[in-house]
């Protein structure tokens, strides 16, 4: 007998862990059976990661997962956008050595640009600060007071999206692509039942590789999004899978090309930021100029529109279906405590635990396990810990 699902057979042999990728179940005549794979990774591990990775295939629950999770962090936008302190720099340099924001930082943080970009904060860090400022309508120092720091963080957003929009280029062969193609075709042949992405990001990488797989209209934000200003995305001319019902999109920390109305909530959709940095938008409904909706990271939130809690209940619904969660470019950072207590809060289970992924950048010279691998074993008990990087990854996911 065979198989024509794809199947991944995974076992300690000695010190070394054994994968057989895209295995079939045969059988002799004599009825003995056994698995064909022409394709194996060999990894060799020892001590503390050997005895971590063995316990979690003993522990295993569910062989044939079916309703899968992806959640896509910022590691996973690698390929095309700096990340943490290089981001910040990115920023500076969008701007001259003597405007508001480099003022700032130099006066608060600190931040001598003669120095090595390690030194400096994350742009997180320091919206983080303003941010928590502001809900508490307190000065962070005598020479920024809460008007003050409100325009300077309308400041770090207007470049923060021109960045984006300058280093967003058309779609391509990268790693989203790839990965989405190949989810969709083992959704289209039955061999999973649900698929369904978290993206903490705010680039639109994965959304237009999803527009390209399955179309805009096979797309559920999980909120409802209207066009402004006449803007369309356009549908990629390609040959599309067929899909049962909509691929859910959450982006939990909201999207580059979104704004919303303060007073009534409405979402909009917006392109061409460099041409709106300098006259916002308003709510086609009540003339309300409209602000971006986009939330940082954070520890804790002490105030959240209806329409962003009713996007965190999607994605708290997509956890709690799945069976296996696939973490990909995700640190747990610590900046991030109130996302880790939604996912931990759905995803705590005592009799069917979720099988949980996590994909990690290739090793170097850290040896496991890795300090991202025992940050994810620290929160979740048993992981299975990839340090294969995304775009080998998206090549054969699951």
């Amino acid at each position: 007998m065979s198989s024509d699902l794809p199947a991944r057979i995974r076992f300690i042999h000695d010190n070394r862990l054994v994968t057989l990728n895209d295995c079939q179940l045969l059988s002799q005549t004599n009825g003995a059976i056994y698995f064909q794979s022409n394709d194996h990774i060999s990894e060799e591990l020892e001590g503390d990661a050997l005895e971590l990775t063995a316990y979690y295939l003993s522990n295993v629950v569910s062989r044939r997962f079916e309703k899968v999770v992806f959640v896509i962090g910022a590691g996973a936008s690698a390929e095309q956008l700096p990340l943490g302190q290089d981001l910040l720099t990115e920023l500076l340099n969008e701007g001259n050595s003597s405007d508001d924001l480099a003022r700032f930082l130099k006066t608060v943080f600190r931040v001598d640009t003669s120095l090595p970009a390690c030194s400096r904060p994350t742009i997180n860090e320091v919206l983080n600060l303003i941010d928590i400022a502001l809900e508490k309508d307190e000065a962070l120092a005598p020479t920024y007071p809460p008007d003050v720091l409100r325009n300077l963080k309308k400041l770090f957003f207007i470049r923060l999206l021109q960045l984006f929009t300058d280093l967003t280029t058309p779609i391509g062969r990268n790693s989203y692509v790839q990965l989405v193609k190949n989810t969709v075709k083992l959704l289209s042949t039955g061999a999973l039942e649900e698929v369904g992405f978290i993206t903490l990001n705010y680039d639109p990488f994965l959304d237009q590789a999803l527009i390209e797989a399955v179309g805009e209209e096979n797309i559920n934000y999980g909120i409802q999004l209207e066009p402004w200003g006449g803007c369309e995305r356009r549908a990629i001319n390609v040959s599309r899978e067929k899909l049962r019902k909509p691929i859910q999109l959450v982006k939990f920390h909201g999207s580059m090309d979104w704004m919303f109305c303060p007073h009534c909530y409405k979402i909009y959709r917006i392109s061409t930021w460099r041409a709106l940095s300098q006259d916002m938008p308003q709510c086609s409904s009540d003339g309300t100029p409209l602000s971006w909706f986009l939330y940082l990271p954070m520890r804790e939130k002490y105030y959240m529109p209806e329409v962003w809690l009713h996007l965190h209940r999607q994605a708290d619904e997509l956890l709690r279906k799945a069976d296996r969660v696939i973490f990909i470019g995700y640190s747990l950072s610590d900046e991030d405590a109130y996302f880790r207590y939604r996912v931990k809060r759905s995803l705590y289970r005592v009799e069917n635990p979720v099988d949980i992924v996590v994909i990690d950048k290739t090793l170097k010279e850290e040896k496991r396990p890795t300090s991202i691998e025992k940050k994810y074993w620290h929160f979740f008990g048993p992981v299975d810990y990839r340090p294969v990087g995304f775009p080998a990854f998206s090549l054969a996911p699951f």
